[in-house]
């Protein structure tokens, strides 16, 4: 008569109640930069319940690693201006808007070259406008 642990039927009792950790996804890093932290969460199981910690054996139910470690930009651009009025009535005027750049921890205004340099970002821009000709059939343009 074969044994009773070579009967399949025990073999597949076994590892259904076979206690093992189970583990979450890592949760999303909480900053962008400068050093978040991500966690997940163990909990040990058999293939039908939630089991005690200690039925799996030594180890964390929560662990945390750090991420997202570059240092953030010590400057950021601010909101735009809205645009300004055309230059020039007809003939081809210029409208502008422009943004400062901003500090990162007091939001003081600094130099724009500070945030060019950073991260390329452009502190003004100009659109043409009122390109029609004047009366007369002539352009103000230079």
């Amino acid at each position: 008569m074969p044994s009773v642990h070579n009967n399949s039927t025990y073999k597949y009792f076994f590892l259904l109640h076979l206690p093992a950790w189970s583990t979450s996804p890592w949760t999303p890093c909480t900053a962008p930069c400068g050093n978040g932290t991500q966690t997940l969460t163990r909990t040990c199981r058999n293939a039908t319940h939630t089991l005690q910690p200690e039925k799996c054996g030594r180890a964390e139910t929560l662990v945390q690693r750090f991420c997202n470690p570059k240092p953030c930009a010590g400057y950021l651009l601010g909101n735009w201006t809205d645009w300004s009025s055309c230059s020039l009535s007809c003939g081809g005027g210029m409208m502008e808007k422009h943004r400062n750049c901003l500090e990162n921890q007091t939001f003081g205004v600094v130099s724009s070259l500070n945030c060019v340099n950073e991260f390329g970002g452009q502190d003004s821009e100009n659109m043409d406008c009122n390109q029609q000709l004047c009366p007369g059939g002539f352009h103000y343009r230079f």
